[in-house]
């Protein structure tokens, strides 16, 4: 299992402001294969899947304030 740990360090901000705009468009990370190989998989995660509060602030997505 891969269990990562981000600092918040202007690197790590960035990668994940990547990773998040990459997620929510379907492509591959930043750190992924550039041949789009994960793209046409059946069953690929989407903006809907991550629903816990905490997944959506590590994953850089937004967050919706009530």
């Amino acid at each position: 299992m891969y269990i990562p740990a981000v600092p918040q360090t202007p690197q790590n901000t960035a990668y994940v402001k990547k990773q998040a705009e990459t997620f929510l468009a379907g492509t591959n990370p930043p750190d992924f294969a550039g041949d789009r190989t994960g793209v046409p998989y059946v069953g690929l995660g989407v903006d809907a899947d991550v629903i816990q509060l905490i997944s959506r602030i590590a994953m850089g997505l937004s967050v919706a304030v009530t």
